[in-house]
């Protein structure tokens, strides 16, 4: 039987902050993923404080839901040239 969205809450801020954590664990020692970049979208703003203050090295992007397309496009370029610059 599917959940329905008020009993997952409680999951879902136990476990926001540990999404970035997981996808990090994923790339590590995986050749061709540890320099990936990470963007995190999501429909729940309020996660933003639990996923950066994680131990971990934080996502190079964050935006929340419903995404425009433009500042999608426009958050993707600017992590690519980011990730242009550190190399």
């Amino acid at each position: 039987m599917p959940r329905s969205p008020e009993s997952t809450r409680g999951w879902e801020s136990r476990n926001a902050g540990s999404v970035c954590g997981e996808v990090r664990d994923l790339q590590r020692g995986r050749s061709g993923l540890e320099d990936l970049p990470v963007c995190i979208v999501t429909g729940h703003p309020e996660f933003r404080k639990l996923i950066y203050d994680r131990p971990v090295p934080p996502p190079e992007g964050y935006m929340d839901k419903p995404v425009n397309e433009e500042k999608l496009v426009s958050n993707i370029r600017r992590i690519l040239e980011l990730r242009e610059r550190r190399d």
